[in-house]
């Protein structure tokens, strides 16, 4: 049998193609870079974003895995005979649950959130989780604030404990001052993102959108009081006791960000009450996945969280990674939400390196299962920035 030029090329697609979709790695040009141009990089001309600098133009990669296709692994090597900063452009995939929400809510944990407005250009907002506690904010001292907690896994509860000093707050405390405030939860089912959040006052999220709508919160030493829509009552504590039961909860349900299901979802219940040292806080949330410590997100565990589906990667000599693409290192690349783009400077040290990437069974190039990423190529290039 005669094959052509054409037939001949058109078999050899096919069988990357198949080799990709079978989840089998394909070596691209192991050894010396290829001498490809920047301007030479194309795939997805549909209005592409000036993605790759100018100054790239006439400079040949360190190397590149352009225009992958899906389900696949496919790997470059390449060498730097001295340390150097390379520019990384890198376009992938958000997983599932990650592209559902906006990117402030990216690997955020259930929390507890605290905003007060002692004066005009004054926001303060204190934030506590219920592993680590209070989590700090600008000027404050995280010994003077106390915090416990008291978890029913059997009920789906969790109750917390707060007291903050005046002196934190910046405020006098006596019968009558009124405060400007607000209360929110962030809910956290699946260990990777905060998929909904809560508030009392505001409709929008302060620590997302800036956009601060407060109620107020008011010191009385009365016997009896009444909950009010845009007012929460903080009574004074006259023993050493909290006496939390002659105060009554204001529920907060409102859903502010994301979704929540309902009040079993994440739900809370608030209380408060003063005296000349500090402002207290009774908190209970509801919350159907209450298992906080197992789905905690720890500063070492950001690390090992599987972010992308289709990212690029680089590994030393040794197998080991010196840098991966993630959620927390890209920026939406255009078109549907879950395309992201990497755009940095990183540095390696003399020695030789693999360029990796992966693709899962969908929505790469060629396979697009919604609207493409605006960058005029679907992978990652590399090129040496000094």
């Amino acid at each position: 049998m005669v094959v052509n030029k054409r037939t001949a090329i058109a078999l050899l697609t096919l069988v990357l193609l198949n080799a990709c979709r079978s989840k089998i790695s394909v070596p691209v040009n192991h050894g010396e870079p290829a001498l490809i141009m920047a301007s030479t990089i194309t795939g997805n001309t549909h209005n592409a974003i000036p993605l790759i600098n100018k100054k790239y133009n006439n400079k040949p990669r360190l190397a590149a895995l352009v225009n992958i296709p899906d389900y696949c692994d496919t790997m470059q090597s390449f060498t730097i005979k001295q340390d150097a900063a390379v520019q990384v452009y890198g376009v992938g995939e958000l997983v599932r649950p990650l592209a559902q929400v906006r990117a402030p809510y990216f690997l955020k944990n259930d929390d507890l959130e605290f905003f007060f407005h002692p004066s005009q250009n004054d926001h303060r907002n204190y934030l506590f989780t219920a592993v680590e506690g209070f989590m700090g904010t600008s000027g404050a001292k995280k010994s003077a604030i106390t915090f416990s907690k008291k978890i029913d896994s059997t009920n789906h509860t969790a109750e917390f404990l707060i007291s903050i000093p005046w002196n934190e707050l910046g405020t006098q405390p006596k019968e009558g001052v009124e405060m400007d405030f607000d209360f929110a939860v962030g809910d956290n089912d699946d260990g990777i993102r905060q998929e909904g959040k809560i508030g009392w006052h505001t409709g929008t999220d302060p620590l997302v959108d800036h956009i601060y709508n407060y109620g107020k919160l008011r010191l009385t030493a009365k016997k009896d009081l009444s909950s009010q829509q845009d007012c929460i009552y903080s009574k004074y504590k006259t023993t050493d006791t909290l006496c939390w039961d002659n105060i009554p909860a204001t529920a907060i349900e409102k859903v502010i960000a994301g979704e929540v299901k309902d009040k079993y979802d994440c739900g809370a219940l608030l209380r408060s009450c003063w005296d000349k040292k500090n402002l207290y806080f009774l908190v209970r949330v509801y919350d159907f996945f209450i298992q906080y410590e197992r789905r905690y997100i720890s500063k070492e565990k950001v690390s090992t969280l599987k972010t992308l589906c289709d990212y690029g990667y680089i590994e030393d000599d040794k197998g080991r990674i010196v840098w991966a693409m993630s959620a927390m290192n890209t920026i939406h690349a255009g078109g549907c939400v879950k395309n992201r783009l990497a755009d940095t400077v990183i540095s390696l040290k003399a020695g030789t390196y693999t360029l990796k990437y992966s693709s899962d069974e969908s929505h790469a190039y060629g396979h697009w299962d919604a609207d493409p990423p605006l960058t005029p190529f679907y992978g990652i290039v590399l090129y040496q920035a000094n």
